[in-house]
């Protein structure tokens, strides 16, 4: 059986959130921002996103295909 890519190294369990704000900060939030009530930018805001389908935040112009998806984040 083939391994998976992007496995977890080291069998280190979740994530670096030091990491991840500073990887968020310099590539994701040129696009977006988290706080609730937040503006959009060129991607829509991200406060909420977990649980939500996709091409559903408010306020945010999808693409048809985005909102047909059917994927829930």
């Amino acid at each position: 059986m083939a391994k998976k890519k992007g496995g977890k190294k080291g069998g280190k369990k979740g994530g670096n959130e030091k990491k991840g704000a500073k990887v968020f900060k310099t590539k994701c939030s040129q696009c977006h921002t988290v706080e609730e009530g937040g503006a959009h930018k060129q991607g829509p805001n991200l406060y909420g996103f977990f649980g939500r389908q996709s091409g559903k935040s408010e306020g945010y112009s999808y693409s048809s295909a985005n909102k047909k998806s059917g994927v829930t984040w």
